[in-house]
Order: structure tokens, then sequence, then C-alpha cells
């Protein structure tokens, strides 16, 4: 019989902060790299083949982010996805760490 809705997953405790700091980790970096080889949500967009707006959600921490959307932006970043999860290091002159409310776990951006 197949649902009508599909279940949701709560995360909750340790799982929950690990969530959310991995997808914390994902938009600073590629925000932090995307401003230091000067480029634009649009031109990352194009060069990663993703929608400008799906940039966009992964840089406000508003999606979960497939492997697949990972190696995408590593790919048009010219980095290894490793460093779009590596923490953030904090550089005085780049962006700082964007500052956004949590989001709700389940929606995923394809490339």
């Amino acid at each position: 019989m197949p649902r009508s809705r599909p279940r949701e997953r709560r995360l909750e405790g340790r799982l929950a902060r690990d969530y959310e700091r991995t997808l914390g980790r994902v938009a600073a970096n590629v925000r932090q790299l995307r401003l230091r080889a000067k480029l634009t949500q649009e031109a990352l967009a194009e060069a990663a083949d993703l929608s400008t707006i799906s940039v966009a959600l992964v840089e406000g921490r508003r999606t979960n982010v497939t492997i697949g959307t990972l190696c995408a932006l590593a790919a048009a970043l010219d980095v290894d996805v490793a460093r779009l999860l590596r923490p953030v290091r904090q550089s005085g002159a780049t962006s700082p760490t964007p500052k956004v409310r949590p989001r709700k776990p389940g929606r995923a951006v394809e490339p």
C-alpha cells in the first residue's frame, strides 16, 4: 500500500548537532571558496551545472546537500570534496560565516 506522505525523520541530540555543524561547514566553505575565487553565485552555479537557487540554498544552510551536489561544487571550485567538509578557517579579509536560521531537514538539491 503506497504511503500518502513521506515519513519525516527527527534528528535529536548529537546527530542533530553533527547535522547542523556539517551543513554549516559546507555552507561557509562554499561561500568562502566562491568569494576567494571571485565568483558570483550565478557563476558558480553555471560552472557546477546547478541552478543559482541551489547554490543559494547550500550557502544558506537551507537544504540537504547530496553527494552529487557536493562533487559538482567541489569540481567547480577546484577543490576536493573533503575541503568542503572541513572546519571553517576564519581568515580576516574573507566573508564571515553566513548567519542564517537553522533549517528543517528533509529536502535535497539534485545536481
